[in-house]
């Protein structure tokens, strides 16, 4: 069985996966099952990963935590937005040759609907919230609605430091552009961050929510984490779309080798983001 199994330095998850090609394809739902293993096993669930307990337990956070947090975050929207774009194309050019396959047809039309949302807004609770214009692509919105206030509530030294590079996310951006250049990579992409996304929106509204300084909150009104409370509301159906064992991204894969390079490069993904949660449980922690 594919699993993930401890490293031996006892921090992150190491791949351990059998060769099975020549074997028999298994059903979505069970490749579902297996990614939803790498999630559980890589302690990337609310009550077993540091970032989302430490989220849970803050009472204040400091402009300059939330910074480190957001800024990067700003930097994984943008990237997960273009990658998951230019992996349609690559969806695209793989449906370009001979007739289809209905499973990458499907696949297609789920990943242009959620990604979709990114640019567009198509969903009600983001079509509500979001502004208009390229002001509402979700990275810009981002940028514009909590990364400009904690820039501006942060002194010279503390944006340096809030803004410092993070090897971590570096990796994540490093594997995304590699995972658009195939239609199974942009459908791991995909796959696995709308399996989390609900959790992290989460954690964010926890800890945005009690940014202060001088005693003062710094987003007080009620709109100021629109972002996030949008994300709150639209991540179930985007993560229907994305399981679906008939338009999910699983049925993509409908061989057993397809299926061993989508549990390969899912393991890997799931390992870069377990490496970001932890620098961003660290940010919170040396405030």
């Amino acid at each position: 069985m594919t699993s993930l199994v401890p490293s031996p330095d006892g921090e992150l998850p190491t791949l351990a996966l059998p060769r099975s090609r020549g074997h028999a394809a298994l059903r979505p739902d069970l490749i579902e099952r297996r990614i939803g293993e790498f999630i559980e096993q890589a302690a990337l669930t609310p009550n077993r990963n540091g970032f989302f307990l430490a989220a849970r337990g803050t009472d204040a956070v400091p402009p300059v935590a939330a910074l480190c947090i957001a800024y990067h975050w700003r930097d994984i929207a943008r990237a997960f937005l273009l990658c998951a774009l230019k992996g349609l194309g690559s969806m695209a050019e793989e449906a370009s040759r001979g007739e289809p396959r209905p499973g990458l047809l499907r696949a297609l039309q789920a990943a242009h609907a959620a990604i979709g949302d990114d640019l567009n807004n198509r969903l009600p609770a983001f079509r509500k919230a979001a502004p208009a214009g390229i002001a509402g692509i979700h990275y810009v919105w981002w940028q514009d609605s909590i990364v400009a206030p904690l820039l501006a509530r942060c002194d010279a030294a503390e944006r340096a430091r809030g803004t410092a590079p993070s090897t971590a996310v570096d990796e994540l951006l490093r594997q995304m552009q590699a995972l658009s250049r195939s239609a199974i990579g942009v459908a791991v992409q995909l796959r696995v961050m709308e399996l989390m996304a609900f959790d992290i929106a989460v954690a964010f509204r926890r800890v945005f929510g009690r940014v202060a300084t001088g005693g003062r909150k710094v987003f007080a009104h009620r709109d100021d984490l629109a972002w996030i409370d949008a994300h709150l509301r639209a991540e179930a159906v985007h993560s229907r779309s994305m399981r679906d064992p008939d338009s999910g991204m699983a049925a993509l894969a409908d061989t057993a080798a397809r299926q061993e390079d989508m549990l390969m490069h899912a393991a890997a993904f799931v390992k870069g983001w377990a490496a970001v949660l932890a620098d961003f449980e660290h940010a919170l922690s040396a405030r």
